[in-house]
């Protein structure tokens, strides 16, 4: 399987509109790439989904960057999800 990285990269890219190579860890979410919050939300599921997990987004914390949120995907992928991440199991 692909990286969390490479596949979040790609997710936020074609949310964006743009072409994959263009995204940048340091570029802001909903600034540089103007996704809505529902739109992050949406590349967290789908993220998860690949990785062959559900996951229930319950809050966007500190998700400004591009970094942020491969950051976060990654930290939660790796490690059950706990609420306190903002996640919780899906049954």
């Amino acid at each position: 399987m692909r990286s969390v990285q490479a596949v979040a990269r790609r997710v936020v890219a074609r949310h964006a509109g743009r072409d994959h190579r263009e995204i940048r860890a340091w570029q802001v979410l909903e600034g540089d790439l103007e996704l809505t919050r529902f739109q992050v939300a949406l590349v967290v599921r789908e993220v998860a989904g690949v990785a062959g997990t559900e996951l229930s987004f319950h809050g966007q914390g500190e998700l400004e960057t591009v970094g942020d949120l491969f950051a976060f995907l990654s930290r939660s992928l790796a490690d059950p999800p706990t609420l306190a991440q903002g996640f919780r199991r899906v049954a």
